[in-house]
């Protein structure tokens, strides 16, 4: 109801509408409003697995290589370009593989130059143990030479005697 005044008369105004036509703006902004809401949450659900996968993608890397490195492969190598807490994590075990490699490298050049060596000391300490056989061996000669002069010489001894006795 609206009072309209034309002149000295006053009229009223009277308009009826369908109780659908006049929530129609109403049911139509709230549709768009849900098409925006759905569009939103689609656009924030995507942004949420590029960024996770971000973070998540440079941690299966470091655990793939970790896992490698303790089934014994030393061989496996982190390599991740990103330059937060993740990849200074990664570059860090990539210095420590470097380091464990390293290490491995020298005690295996260790453990051959020591095997060399003991296989020197044995070659000499088998030679040894022959030369002392062979001078074990001359000395029992020695001996027995030196029992027979000494019989031989006892003999000269008795004769000489004998000799003296009877002169």
């Amino acid at each position: 109801y609206r009072p309209v005044s034309v002149g000295d008369i006053t009229w009223a105004l009277i308009s009826e509408v369908d109780l659908s036509e006049a929530y129609q703006d109403v049911k139509t902004l709230r549709n768009q409003m849900a098409g925006v809401e759905l569009i939103t949450m689609l656009i924030v659900s995507l942004l949420g697995v590029i960024v996770a996968k971000s973070f998540t993608r440079p941690v299966e890397k470091i655990a793939v290589i970790t896992r490698q490195f303790g089934e014994g492969d030393l061989t496996a190598s982190v390599h991740v370009e990103s330059k937060d807490e993740i990849g200074e994590m990664a570059g860090d075990i990539h210095k420590s593989l470097e380091n464990l490699r390293t290490l491995m490298e020298e005690l295996i050049n260790t453990t051959n130059t020591l095997l060399s060596s003991s296989e020197e000391l044995s070659a000499v300490s088998t030679q040894m143990a022959s030369s002392a056989q062979a001078m074990d061996i001359q000395a029992d000669r020695i001996t027995e030479t030196s029992e027979q002069v000494a019989a031989s010489v006892s003999g000269a001894a008795s004769a000489a005697e004998q000799s003296s006795s009877s002169v």
